[in-house]
């Protein structure tokens, strides 16, 4: 379940009170997203007002997008707790490619318009998360007036340019290239220290890691036995640990 709250705002920890709203944790929450922290207070918490609160367990999907008239494409998400992923899905062969990992802080639907006729765009919970959501216009007055139209286009720029290089690895790289390549940036993004060394903060499967790369699991399995043989990287549990950054760094070459 769900735990860091300030203790003082549930009364059995780990649990979300009602009314669903983010009124009941005040602006403890929402201070933590980047894209507002400078936002006004009072306007914060009229913000705050509007938006709908969701608790998803691990592996729930929290959207499906398949169409141009899907109503996520309305509304903005923010994740407050936990993991997400988002992945294009193809409806033919139903291959998934994991397009970006969503942290805690983040708000995401905004590169949802990607998805086209042929593909679905998914959202899914990696671990116990919590999720509010607003609708995209009350989601736009508030930037507008917050002044952090700027830093949203940078956020989207930075988004699109992650995808777009998704895409590049996987015309022009190979699988082993992209491996090392996506634990680098992992180690990077998610970064948490262990007594094993550096590791990647998010639960990933091997499958998980072959959707990042385009890459059959058998294949990513192979290279990953491979760098844990090398010494380059540890395989725990819940986690994957770098012991040797320059070596992988010289894979990803």
């Amino acid at each position: 379940m769900l735990s860091e709250l300030p203790r003082n705002m549930n009364k059995k920890p780990g649990t979300i009170p009602t009314p669903r709203t983010l009124k009941d944790f005040g602006l403890w929450h929402l201070r933590r997203v980047d894209l507002l922290k400078s936002v006004d207070g009072e306007a914060l918490n009229r913000f705050t007002r509007l938006l709908q609160l969701r608790e998803f367990k691990r592996g729930e999907t929290i959207y499906v997008i398949s169409s141009s008239r899907d109503e996520h494409l309305q509304r903005m998400y923010f994740l407050l707790k936990g993991r997400v992923k988002i992945s294009s899905v193809d409806d033919a062969s139903g291959k998934e490619l994991l397009l970006l990992l969503i942290k805690h802080g983040e708000p995401f639907g905004l590169l949802n318009s990607v998805g086209n006729e042929t593909t679905e765009l998914q959202a899914k919970a990696m671990q116990a998360s919590l999720v509010a959501y607003v609708s995209r216009d009350d989601f736009d007055k508030l930037i507008v007036q917050a002044g952090a139209c700027s830093r949203l286009v940078k956020l989207i720029g930075e988004r699109s340019v992650e995808v777009v290089a998704r895409f590049e690895d996987l015309a022009f790289r190979s699988v082993l290239a992209r491996l090392a390549r996506v634990l680098l940036r992992l180690a990077n993004e998610f970064p948490q220290q262990r007594t094993c060394g550096m590791s990647i903060d998010v639960p990933l499967t091997q499958q998980d890691v072959a959707n990042l790369i385009g890459a059959r699991r058998e294949v990513v399995s192979t290279h990953l036995s491979r760098f844990k043989r090398e010494g380059i990287v540890a395989f725990h549990k819940e986690f994957i640990c770098i012991h040797d950054h320059d070596a992988l760094g010289k894979f990803a070459e």
